[in-house]
């Protein structure tokens, strides 16, 4: 139930707050008074689009706060949008002046498709060019389902329709894998004998390999040294030096210094050979392996290449992949299995929606005959004698289960006698739709608790005795659900159990929308108001007078 509306800076409106009571409310006043801003206001509650122009001053912010009474019944509704539910719950939205807007739920910020969500729960606006949304085959649907009370079957109906889907959807993507799949198997193939055939097994190989190549590298280029320097040494050096001393032997009696030279060139001779002697034992010592120094570095190159082919930093990665390939082409064969599976739970899921639709229709289709009775028996009420009505419900197997089962409903309808019955999207006039809507939803509300109630120009083309029989059938509707109207008409503004009386003022260059509830003398004004326009003459308070008498008695 709304139980307060508070709206600053919003169109003609400065500041207004307005508290709501349980019942029949209506808000009446003069064309352009500003009624159709307060339906602007709850828009914006409900999330409606909002800008900048909606505010009186752009230069400072926009408010509108509803305050509701809300059923534990929804709390569920709350915390699955992660927002603290409390029985009294505030909506505010903002309009900055920098004209972005703002949505909060009991001062938790919250996005648009949120606030739509929750509010919609609490208040049904039903405006008379979005009566539209009554033709919709959904909405059909749905008023038949309140009606038979079908929320059990509803939701075992929906839970099954969730497994189908989603077990298509793992059907699909199956089969999207597997046809991928046979398209890369070759390449795949191709890929995973390569790697296969490097024969990786070991992930730390590349760097002892890596460090053997640098020993054996080592080795060769030592090796190549000391056989040089021995062979030079031999070769070179020690052969020419004999001989040399031997010619220089016969010179050492010729004084201390000769001797000297040949002493010294024979020790030189002595110590070049042990150098080449040590040379030559230790070339035999190193480990030189030609063809192990050319393995290993063919090996190496397998690596490097596989690994820039396949943007791996080591073995680890190359076998890896190498492991993803193999599970790739031989989880083609699981696949099959997989598809077959998903296949069969698919069937079952189908066949256990058809078993919960089949129930679904089975309830709707009981309870058509009396929803018909009702709303037959309504419509006089509402000076709609002549009316027809009739629910058709299409079972054909050949449609395709949906959200809202198998069924295609459709509610015809016809006011005038003798014409032939026509879908209400195609006869019912914009007047017409407003009042089918109104006796739809009073006899819902005979089935469960509805949010708030707002009807715009319901009253549209009616008058006299219609627009009393319209009053009786919302102020009977109000037992259940509170119940705003924004009418003309002083026969419905006389049965509402509230009368709130819009004004707009000008002050100079200010001009101002006001809202308040009137009861007593101030009522009856308004309802006059209502009959004779702003000139109120004594029969037309006169009339105002008696017409409360009467409804009252």
């Amino acid at each position: 139930m709304l139980q307060k509306l508070l709206v600053k800076n919003y169109a003609l409106i400065e500041h207004a707050e307005i508290e709501f009571s349980h019942g029949f409310s209506v808000i009446t006043g003069e064309t352009g008074a500003g009624k159709s801003i307060i339906l602007g206001a709850l828009s914006l509650l409900l999330g409606a689009r909002a800008d900048l122009t909606s505010a009186k001053d752009p230069k400072n912010k926009c408010w509108v706060e509803g305050e509701f009474l809300v059923h534990q019944e929804l709390s569920e509704l709350f915390n699955r949008n992660n927002v603290d539910f409390q029985h009294t719950t505030s909506i505010r939205r903002e309009i900055l002046p920098e004209g972005k807007s703002r949505a909060f739920i009991n001062d938790t910020p919250v996005n648009l498709s949120i606030l739509k969500e929750i509010s919609s729960h609490l208040v049904d606006l039903n405006l008379q060019k979005e009566n539209i949304r009554f033709l919709n085959a959904e909405v059909q649907i749905s008023a038949i389902d309140a009606y038979a009370q079908n929320q059990i079957l509803i939701d075992n109906y929906l839970q099954g329709f969730r497994i189908w889907k989603d077990s298509e959807r793992t059907l699909y993507q199956l089969k999207k894998q597997q046809e991928n799949s046979q398209k890369d198997l070759d390449y795949q193939l191709f890929q995973w004998n390569e790697l296969n055939d490097a024969n990786l097994f070991s992930e730390t190989e590349q760097i002892e390999l890596e460090q053997e190549l640098k020993r054996l590298e080592s080795a060769a280029v030592i090796g190549t040294y000391l056989h040089q320097l021995d062979e030079y040494i031999t070769e070179q050096m020690i052969g020419p030096l004999q001989t040399l001393n031997q010619n220089g032997q016969k010179f050492q009696a010729f004084g201390e210094t000769l001797k000297s030279i040949f002493e010294r060139t024979q020790s030189g001779i002595l110590e070049w050979k042990d150098i080449a002697s040590e040379a030559s034992k230790y070339i035999n010592q190193l480990e030189v392996d030609p063809q192990r120094l050319l393995w290993v570095e063919q090996r190496l190159s397998v690596f490097y290449h596989l690994q820039k082919k396949h943007q791996c930093t080591d073995l680890l990665g190359l076998i890896n992949k190498r492991e993803e390939l193999f599970l790739l082409i031989h989880g083609l064969e699981n696949l099959d299995d997989l598809i077959i599976k998903s296949s069969r739970e698919v069937e079952i899921s189908f066949n256990n929606l058809l078993i919960a639709s089949k129930n679904l229709t089975e309830s709707r289709k009981n309870v058509i005959p009396e929803f018909e009775q009702r709303v037959l028996q309504l419509l006089p009420e509402i000076s709609m004698n002549h009316a027809r009505f009739e629910v058709r419900l299409d079972i054909s197997e050949q449609l395709e289960p949906n959200e809202n089962g198998s069924d295609h409903i459709r509610f015809f309808f016809n006011a005038n006698p003798g014409m032939n019955l026509l879908p209400v999207d195609e006869v019912a006039s914009g007047g017409e739709l407003s009042r089918l809507t109104l006796v739809i939803k009073s006899i819902i509300s005979e089935k469960r608790s509805l949010p708030t109630l707002i009807f715009d120009e319901i009253d549209s083309g009616i008058s006299g005795e219609t627009g009393l029989q319209v009053g009786r059938l919302i102020k009977k509707l109000s037992k259940g659900p509170q119940v705003l109207a924004i009418t003309h008409l002083p026969q419905m503004a006389a049965y509402a159990d509230n009368h709130y009386w819009v004004q707009k003022v000008t002050d100079g260059n200010k001009t101002e929308s006001t809202l308040k509830s009137v009861t007593g003398t101030e009522r009856i004004q308004a309802i006059a108001q209502l009959i004779g326009g702003t000139i109120i003459g004594e029969s037309a308070e006169k009339y105002a007078e008696d017409l409360l008498k009467s409804v009252a008695d």
